[in-house]
Parts: C-alpha cells; structure tokens; sequence
C-alpha cells in the first residue's frame, strides 16, 4: 500500500521524487561533424565536431549548484539545451546561425554568438524548466530568489537589449525580454522568434540563458578529448 502511494507520487508532474540532478553530463558538447555538414559563409568552411567534450577547466561548480537550486526550488525538472560549446563547434554555429537568420528573415542577432562565450568556459547554460515552457515570470521569479539565497544579494539590473541592425538597414529592435544582470550572473529568457542558434533551434518554447560575468579566459577553454 504505502509502495503503491510512493509510486503514485512520484509520477506526479513537479514531484521532487522525480527530479534528476544536474552533473556535468548534461553539460557534453553537442558538436557533430557526422550529423552537421560543412558550412561555407563569407568565403570560409566551417566544419562541426568535439561531440561529447567537456573543457579542460569542468563546468562551473556555481553553476552546477544553481540550476540543481533553481529545479529544487521550482520543484521541476531543468533541462539544458546547450551546455559547453567547444571553440570548434560555437565557430559552426556561428556560420550557421548568420546564415539561418539571412535565409529565415529572423529577428535574431547572429553577432550573439561570440568567441569569447562563456558557453566555452563551461561557465554558460541554456535550459528550460518542465512545465514552465509558457511561464518564463515563474522561472526568473524563482531564479532570483536562488541567487540571492546563494550569497548574490545585489539588486538586479534589468535592461532592453537591443539587436544590432542588420547590414540592410539602421533601426535597432528588442528582444521579448529584458536581460537581468547581478553580480555575479547574466540572465536572458529567449522567445521563440529570436534567432536561435543550432543547439537551441530543437526547442521550441521560452528558454533561458545564463552565465557567470567572470574573465574570459582563453586558455581554460580546450576540449578535453
């Protein structure tokens, strides 16, 4: 009976007996040089690969502790999207994601796709919370909270990012939603009209991205083979 009754609960949706932890698995590189053919733009080829690679550095321990703080918090699951990017495969989905945008008529912003992403760190993440797809108030509300628990109690900068002109025209546009900015995190929820890169093009809802405001450090960013 009492068997039975734990079972029943934990397939209840939001139910924390369901809740997964957040490891660096999650966090593999998702370059595929068998799957993504080679893209030529602006006279070079880019080729894509590193698949399942992790930096040399790891992944950032505070962001491992928040995400698994925010999915307990918000008692759902996180799931990432695009965790570490290796140099290789963030240069593809660059190329790809200016080419995507010209071809698609996108409101997105090629140029957010840097060199210098944090995303190279392992200090980076896009997600989404189970349940939370149409609700994205609901996650930064809970995401916040979780900061400032966590030690960040500055108070958050909100701000309008405006899109760069395209190469056509000067008048900038602005994302759905502002970015928010601590201390120590960059915040941004992506609608789904905002250029999405290749890694994050398969998800469909509101997603987040976060990732720490810390010195970009090339030499921390080698895949790890």
């Amino acid at each position: 009976m009492y068997i039975a009754l734990i079972v029943f609960f934990a397939l209840l949706p939001g139910s924390s007996l369901r809740l997964r932890e957040i490891t660096v698995e999650d966090f593999r590189c998702k370059g595929d040089s068998g799957e993504n053919p080679p893209i030529v733009w602006n006279g070079e080829t880019f080729y894509d690969g590193d698949s399942g690679t992790l930096p040399r550095r790891g992944i950032d321990p505070d962001l491992l502790d928040l995400l698994n703080d925010l999915q307990n918090e918000i008692n759902s699951q996180v799931f990432i999207i695009s965790g570490y990017r290796s140099i290789k495969h963030n240069r593809y989905i660059a190329a790809d994601l200016y080419k995507y945008v010209n071809e698609n008529g996108d409101s997105g912003n090629p140029h957010e796709v840097s060199m210098t992403s944090k995303h190279i760190m392992g200090a980076a993440a896009d997600f989404y919370v189970e349940g939370y797809e149409d609700r994205p108030e609901n996650v930064l509300e809970s995401l916040l909270k979780v900061i400032e628990e966590n030690g960040d109690s500055s108070y958050p900068v909100v701000s309008k990012v405006g899109l760069r002109p395209r190469s056509s025209g000067s008048v900038y546009s602005y994302y759905a939603y502002p970015s928010y900015k601590t201390d120590i995190w960059w915040i941004h929820p992506y609608a789904e009209n905002e250029g999405r890169d290749l890694d994050c093009r398969v998800y469909s809802g509101v997603y987040f991205h976060i990732n720490k405001r810390i010195p970009f450090d090339e030499t921390g960013c080698e895949p790890v083979r």
